[in-house]
């Protein structure tokens, strides 16, 4: 697939040989530097308290966030480098403990159990290691379709029984339409290249409680807040429906944010994420939503 970049250029990948992106499940695995490096961290039961108690801050500060601003990843930003350091502060510890370069570790484990905190019906936290994810999920009902009300005057016994029961039977296989947007959002003390990477899919579900179809209204895969002079390129981007049975639909999008940095001409990968974000739908339009990332 042919590369996009943005900013300054091309970015051209020179790193000796072709790169194996390694898809070990770890918290963090996003650099993709040849001198990148892995650590671990044994968080004590008070240092995790302490994590815990910036966690709920930062969850009511996020509360307070317009998710609808322009300014909502930046404002996101601010919060978590305002109210979250705890976590930081313990793997520049351990780098400095094992002579190690804070900018070049691309992989944190740690012992801090994953925890997601619900804002509202449609927006929650997410925290797991170093990185703090806010994803923003909306249903609306765009077509109803419901039988039209019968002819006032018409008393009929024959009416009564279509209203009474033809109308029950027919309820039960008319068509209904929504439409689903999901927004995610996620942030990582590694990444240096940018401060928040989105990803966003929206599709319109038709079901009738024994099927259900879709169809794709939008996607992306951006990076935000990008920093000075560094490069970035979105690669590997797709988006498609996947359809298990009659009765799921699939709608995802997925891609991988590179980013670097320019030396003399030639510019170096220093982060990597991929990620893939998906809703579906069952036959009776219930929702879900998921993301993976490596």
């Amino acid at each position: 697939m042919k590369k996009q970049y943005a900013l300054i250029g091309l970015l051209t990948i020179v790193l000796g040989s072709t790169i194996n992106v390694s898809a070990a499940q770890t918290t963090t695995n996003f650099s993709n530097n040849k001198n990148k490096e892995q650590i671990s961290i044994n968080l004590s039961s008070e240092e995790q308290k302490l994590i815990t108690q910036e966690q709920k801050s930062v969850v009511n500060e996020i509360k307070k966030l317009d998710v609808d601003d322009e300014k909502f990843s930046e404002q996101l930003n601010k919060t978590i480098n305002e109210k979250y350091n705890k976590i930081d502060e313990e793997v520049e510890n351990k780098a400095k403990e094992e002579g190690i370069d804070k900018n070049s570790i691309s992989n944190v484990e740690t012992n801090l159990k994953e925890k997601t905190y619900k804002i509202d019906d449609d927006k929650e936290v997410n925290f797991q290691g170093t990185t703090v994810s806010v994803d923003v999920l909306e249903e609306k009902d765009i077509v109803t379709n419901e039988l039209e009300d019968e002819s006032e005057g018409l008393e009929s016994a024959l009416n009564f029984i279509k209203s009474n029961f033809i109308k029950s039977v027919e309820a039960a296989t008319k068509s209904k339409t929504k439409e689903v947007t999901y927004k995610k959002y996620v942030t990582d003390s590694i990444i240096k290249s940018w401060k928040t990477a989105v990803y966003y899919i929206s599709c319109e579900f038709t079901y009738n409680g024994t099927k259900v179809t879709a169809r794709r209204t939008g996607n992306y895969v951006k990076p935000q807040g990008v920093v000075l002079n560094a490069l970035y390129c979105t690669v590997d981007k797709e988006s498609a429906v996947q359809k298990p049975s009659s009765k799921r639909r699939i709608a995802y999008v997925s891609g991988t944010l590179e980013g670097g940095i320019q030396i003399k001409g030639t510019g170096l990968i220093v982060d990597r994420f991929w990620g893939r974000a998906e809703i579906e739908c069952n036959s009776k339009g219930t929702i879900s939503k998921r993301f993976r990332h490596s």
